[in-house]
């Protein structure tokens, strides 16, 4: 994946997304999601992708920055739009047992503002 991007700007929210693949299949989900992160990023900002090394195994987890909702809403809808972001969807989902995903706002301390 690519390097941590902590973003510079403030006043922003994100969106922490974790995906379990099937087991011994996290691996190629991950490939396929770096290969289209290029097409995704057209959208909006990627932070980081981790992949879990203890507790829940065959997790991967990604972290997206947004100005507000309504930036998020309009980039995942372009995203859908994007043929791209359907190809990697139609391999990328067969592989997946769940997501979950959550919205969080910067506390005052946080240096992710």
């Amino acid at each position: 994946m690519t390097a941590f991007k902590p973003p510079t700007d403030s006043g922003n929210l994100y969106e922490l997304r974790w995906y379990r693949a099937q087991v011994g299949r996290l691996g190629e989900w991950l490939n396929l999601a770096k290969g289209v992160l290029p097409s995704r990023e057209k959208y909006s900002r990627n932070v980081c992708y981790w992949q879990t090394e203890a507790g829940q195994l065959n997790e991967a987890v990604h972290l997206w920055v947004y100005k507000d909702l309504n930036e998020r809403a309009a980039a995942r809808s372009k995203a859908l739009g994007d043929p791209d972001w359907q190809a990697f969807l139609g391999k990328a989902l067969p592989l997946l047992v769940s997501m979950q995903s959550t919205v969080l706002i910067p506390t005052p301390v946080s240096p992710m503002k």
